[in-house]
């Protein structure tokens, strides 16, 4: 192995821990942002639940005659009957954080498999990409035979 060799070798080691230590740093990320999200997601579902205590406008109206709610709250019944789930499911700057993280530590955890890959030895990499091509072959020929007990047009 010449020396451009080994030091192009010492060069991927780095990368791949570059990667690692990357990938470790997003995994904490978005386990933070996960956190909050859910912690959101749950302050807005009990806020929802709480807002179904009245069905229809008439009741929360009743209610706020009554003095049994306030003003503000009857505001926020009737715009979440206006709204209904919506209010619960709507994406959150934290939903969208943890796409954009999840996006990428993929590309991360990908491109630091290359790395590794390309640091075995010729011969690995060979019986490697031969057994995912034989596994391939496997799944296709699976699919194959699925699909051949079902007709491909209709009568």
């Amino acid at each position: 192995m010449t020396d451009k060799e080994k030091q192009e070798r010492r060069e991927l080691r780095v990368e791949i821990k570059a990667r690692k230590l990357i990938i470790k740093k997003l995994d904490t990320a978005i386990a933070a942002l996960e956190m909050t999200a859910n912690r959101q997601r749950s302050e807005r579902e009990a806020k929802r639940e709480k807002l179904l205590t009245y069905k229809t406008y008439n009741e929360a109206h009743d209610a706020y005659g009554w003095g049994y709610i306030t003003e503000e709250e009857f505001d926020e019944i009737t715009a979440f009957l206006e709204s209904s789930q919506e209010m619960v499911d709507a994406a959150t700057a934290e939903d969208i954080a943890i796409r954009t993280l999840k996006g990428w530590r993929s590309q991360a955890a990908g491109e630091q498999a290359a790395l590794e890959f390309e640091l075995l030895p010729q011969s690995e990499q060979s019986r490697i990409r031969e057994e995912n091509l034989r596994i391939l072959k496997e799944r296709e020929q699976r699919r194959k035979e699925r699909e051949g007990g079902r007709p491909d047009q209709p009568i």
